[in-house]
């Protein structure tokens, strides 16, 4: 009788745990919006499409639509940081055009503080000055990250050695 009791417990709460994981994957993942109407959610759906069309593009060397697909992300998101990094690193990986990217990224606002961003903005410069041709400009900026970010070194030494 006491494991039958246990067992139905045990199957209430299975269900019920399932319901919520339900409703959250729904929610988040291929639901968004649908159900809730809720624009906030519309608007990440579109911009998880948008961000998969383009990266399947570059996947299938589609370079010409994945940088038009950056392109429309970044003129209907311009205020998300992301957005705006993606559409530079389609400057370099899809448009050829490393120039305008450092260009934009000597613009792009970073709070001292904000370690993830240093890294990411350091990143995509030693990229761009490779693709333009300049890989002490590359060196120069890895090891001002190194300097910076010790914890990091592996990472940065990683990236060193790609620069030709």
């Amino acid at each position: 009788m006491g494991s039958a009791v246990v067992g139905v417990v045990g199957f209430a709460a299975i269900l019920k745990a399932a319901d919520k994981g339900g409703d959250l994957v729904y929610a988040y993942a291929g639901g968004v919006g649908i159900r809730s109407g809720d624009t906030a959610d519309v608007n990440r759906l579109y911009l998880a499409g948008l961000y998969q069309a383009a990266q399947q593009a570059r996947t299938q060397h589609d370079s010409a639509r994945a940088a038009t697909l950056f392109t429309q992300l970044e003129r209907e998101f311009p205020n998300d940081t992301n957005v705006r990094l993606l559409s530079i690193e389609s400057l370099v990986r899809d448009r050829d055009n490393a120039r305008a990217a450092l260009t934009a990224l000597a613009r792009f606002p970073v709070r001292p503080d904000d370690r993830r961003l240093q890294l990411r903005i350091g990143f995509l410069k030693a990229d761009a000055y490779v693709a333009a041709g300049k890989p002490d400009s590359a060196r120069v900026v890895l090891q001002r990250l190194g300097n910076a970010y010790p914890d990091m070194q592996a990472r940065i030494n990683e990236r060193l050695k790609n620069v030709q």
